[in-house]
């Protein structure tokens, strides 16, 4: 055999590892995506903790960006079946919908103005108060799509 048909067949060898790799990340994802998916909604919300780097990324960058890492971090309990998605309320599957992701929103806004109002007594931090305070225009349909989005 000479050196080139030798890389080839490495090469292949090293192709089948990958998408052997790849095959099992993609289990091991979805098996830590399902983690969270049967607590209902009422109590993931309700043991869900934010906290100064929470604010902080909001601070730094807008509410939109910090739903999305807090989706990707946090896991609610939704599930996809088929191109529906689907989350968990009080134990039943409902298709999840833009009032759900408005619960969503409003909880986490109201523990992010929770911290903001602790840490402004420990420093002055008063400047950012619109930016925690007032969401931005269209916030909600951003985040249902948000939500929609990194569900497919």
């Amino acid at each position: 055999m000479s050196t080139n048909e030798n890389l080839i067949e490495l090469v292949k060898g090293l192709q089948d590892k990958i998408v052997k790799l790849e095959n099992r990340i993609e289990i091991l994802e979805n098996n830590n995506n399902n983690e969270n998916r049967e607590i209902d909604l009422d109590i993931y919300l309700s043991m869900l903790e934010l906290t100064y780097e929470d604010l902080n990324i909001v601070l730094i960058n807008n509410f939109t960006v910090f739903i999305k890492n807090f989706i990707k971090n946090n896991k609610p309990p939704l599930k996809k079946e088929n191109r529906k998605i689907y989350i968990n309320i009080k134990n039943n599957w409902e298709e999840f919908k833009r009032e759900h992701s408005d619960k969503i929103i409003k909880n986490i806004h109201k523990k992010l103005i929770n911290i903001f109002t602790i840490e402004c007594e420990k420093k002055d931090i008063s400047l950012y108060i619109n930016k925690v305070l007032l969401l931005e225009e269209n916030i909600y349909e951003k985040v249902y799509d948000i939500f929609k989005k990194n569900n497919k």
